[in-house]
């Protein structure tokens, strides 16, 4: 990796904690919490490039955290992985609330590694795109501005005379 991006594991369960962390401890700055307030006290005090995100914890849940980062614009964008152990619609809930992947318990660290990874990089590039875009528009409106000004000025010139010799 470029740069360390970071990464906030979220789950009540310490040992599951540390093993997600032992996985991306090496490339990435990884953050943790152990419940969705938490979690949501870490997300506005730090940018996030990545939310690994338990879906059941106490005080507020994972679909809790999921919905408070989508109703937050400057949280909304940001990918969200969701691991549990639970086998039955959650993984359908979590989609429907917007996770962008889910993993289930146990985890197999090549697995959770690589689909972080892709999603990651689908972020960065979708940023990158975005940025991009965005200079284009500006020196769009910069050509567009500079053209109409051009020719305000261009039809001004000869109107005033046309004006002033009907008058």
């Amino acid at each position: 990796m470029n740069s360390k991006r970071s990464i906030l594991v979220v789950d009540d369960i310490e040992m599951t904690r540390a093993m997600l962390i032992k996985i991306f401890a090496e490339d990435y700055m990884v953050f943790s919490a152990e419940n969705g307030e938490q979690a949501m006290e870490v997300l506005k005090k730090s940018s996030m490039d990545m939310v690994l995100l338990d879906l059941s914890m106490p005080i507020m849940d994972g679909y809790e955290v999921i919905q408070a980062m989508k109703a937050d614009q400057k949280l909304a964008s940001v990918p969200i992985v969701v691991t549990t152990g639970a086998i039955d619609k959650s993984e359908r809930r979590a989609f429907d609330l917007g996770a962008d992947d889910f993993i289930t318990k146990p985890y197999d660290p090549y697995i959770v590694r690589k689909r972080v990874e892709n999603l990651i990089q689908k972020y960065v590039l979708q940023v990158d795109n975005l940025r991009q875009a965005l200079g284009q528009a500006e020196q769009l409106n910069r050509a567009k501005s500079a053209f109409l000004s051009r020719m305000s000025h261009d039809l001004r010139s000869p109107l005033n005379s046309v004006i002033s010799l009907a008058n």
